[in-house]
């Protein structure tokens, strides 16, 4: 762990120091014990999630010694001055860096050790496991505001964790139940709407068919006045020419 390294290696150093240095760099190498600690806690976790009620109790008692330890320190290097209150200014910007970073790997080994045990449950095996942290997430208790801490909370408790997650899953399904009862309504309007629809299309057929029976009839009247216009005309030709012949040309001869 890097902060945890580093206040181990200025703890060796410490002697050499003033005695406000060496308050800093004891409480530095204090953190980073209880960093390492916090580690092999989230690794008791990631390697046994049924029984991680211990780990977590653990896990919850570094991190209060932890901020307490980074609270000692901002108010060692105080009265320091120069060069090394820079260098312990960053030391206890790195700290509480890393102080997030184990409070959010915490966080992700506590979710995936719920998820696990939900889905033994769901797939009718859920184990007997004691539920501790995960959910909404792990905050260590705060004394007081900081820039590495939340507000002061504890995990909550077995029976509280159980009943949430029931109502979480409960809730879950009353949205999922009304949302499909939203398509369902949304699809019966579709479906009446694409009956209206075919309704339509059957009835405009059945106009088309009878405009083109009205236009073939109307084509055939039409012909057929043609066709009476045309002998009507042929005849009164030929009328015309008989006049004409036996008026004009073929007279009878007069004797």
């Amino acid at each position: 762990h890097s902060c945890a390294d580093r206040g181990a290696r200025r703890g060796t150093r410490s002697t050499r120091r003033g005695p406000t240095s060496t308050m800093a760099s004891a409480h530095e190498s204090g953190y980073s014990e209880c960093a390492r600690a916090i580690n092999r806690a989230i690794d008791a976790i990631r390697r046994n999630p049924e029984d991680r009620l211990g780990a977590v109790d653990a896990a919850e008692e570094r991190f209060g010694e932890a901020e307490r330890h980074l609270r000692r320190m901002e108010a060692a290097i105080q009265s320091l001055e120069g060069p090394e209150r820079t260098s312990r200014e960053q030391a206890v910007s790195r700290c509480k860096q890393d102080f997030q970073s184990l409070k959010n790997e915490l966080n992700r080994a506590l979710n995936n050790a719920d998820s696990a045990e939900l889905t033994g449950m769901s797939g009718g095996s859920g184990g007997g496991g004691v539920r501790r942290g995960g959910g909404q997430g792990y905050q260590p208790p705060t004394s007081g505001a900081g820039d590495w801490g939340g507000p002061s909370s504890a995990p909550p408790t077995t029976g509280v964790r159980g009943t949430e997650l029931l109502e979480e899953s409960r809730r879950i399904i009353g949205e999922t139940e009304e949302i499909g009862d939203q398509v369902m309504g949304d699809m019966e309007n579709q479906r009446h709407q694409l009956l209206s629809a075919h309704e339509k299309v059957l009835e405009t057929r059945g106009f088309i068919s009878d405009a083109r029976q009205t236009l073939s009839t109307m084509g055939w009247r039409e012909l057929q006045h043609k066709a009476m216009l045309v002998a009507i005309i042929i005849l009164l030709f030929a009328s015309i020419c008989l006049v004409l012949w036996f008026r004009f040309i073929n007279k009878p001869k007069k004797r």
